[in-house]
């Protein structure tokens, strides 16, 4: 997984619970530099923002994420949804640990190495989260413009027991250790990358946001503002990868006028 060219990269968050620390939600911030350009993703109060700043230009824009942009509203269900497992393997090697825990995270399975007062760890079959308690609280960064106003894409969260124990690095309650024996062994195969099917040429279009648009369909995702990632080794079905560059920015999804240059582009 890369994100801005970056497969490695750090997320920061604030915990706001609620008075009788039944509810809680999350403040947080990623910030990615590519090229001249600085992309700084940020959650706060339920509302999420992407600022782009051009270091070449000086210039900073603005712009709202939708629920579905990040996967801020995934976290904490998946939290919710961890439940004690007596063992796990991931591509057949087993792994020794004594909390170990099985969620879905982004449709994606996951084991959790949960350490107490130091943190957790979940591996997938190709990703690693590592969580790490801070001494103290962080300043999210948030748009400064009072004419940015966007929707709440992440409310509040009822939190179950075993999901405050890994947020807050308490140990996890010994009724849900009692309960292992009726989890199941968690096994997670290796990624596997291989066409099963005849390769064919492939375009990508980026998402929104994207102000560039090129008459050609180009050989590298450079010009998409950071609106998607390099698929030219991760994409073994696709006999050819091109990418269409559409301003959509200034253009709808739904926009007759930008379907048709896709179609144009694919034929």
């Amino acid at each position: 997984m890369k994100i801005h060219q970056q497969s490695e990269f750090v997320v920061f968050a604030n915990p706001n619970v609620s008075e009788d620390n039944s509810e809680i939600s999350y403040d947080g911030y990623a910030t990615f530099v590519e090229d001249d350009t600085e992309f700084i993703y940020s959650l706060v109060n339920g509302t999420s923002y992407q600022v782009t700043k051009s270091k070449s230009a000086s210039t900073e824009e603005y712009q709202c994420l939708s629920a579905e942009a990040l996967p801020f509203g995934s976290i904490l269900p998946a939290l919710n949804d961890a439940v004690l497992i007596p063992s796990a393997s991931i591509a057949g090697e087993n792994i020794e640990f004594t909390n170990l825990l099985k969620t879905s995270f982004s449709g994606v399975d996951f084991v959790i190495c949960a350490s107490g007062a130091t943190g957790f760890t979940g591996y997938s079959s190709d990703m690693t989260i590592k969580v790490e308690y801070l001494d103290s609280p962080i300043s999210v960064p948030a748009p400064n413009k009072e004419d940015v106003l966007c929707d709440t894409v992440a409310k509040p969260t009822i939190m179950s027991a075993t999901a405050i124990a890994l947020l807050t690095g308490d140990a996890i309650s010994s009724s849900s250790s009692r309960n292992l024996k009726a989890a199941e062994r968690m096994a997670i195969e290796a990624e596997s990358c291989e066409c099963k099917s005849t390769p064919r040429p492939c375009i990508f279009f980026h998402g929104a946001g994207n102000k560039n648009q090129m008459d050609e369909p180009q050989d590298t995702p450079q010009n998409t503002s950071g609106k998607i990632g390099d698929m030219n080794d991760h994409a073994p079905c696709c006999s050819m990868i091109k990418y269409a560059m559409l301003n959509t920015m200034d253009n709808a999804w739904t926009d007759d006028a930008l379907q048709q240059k896709y179609c144009d582009f694919a034929l």
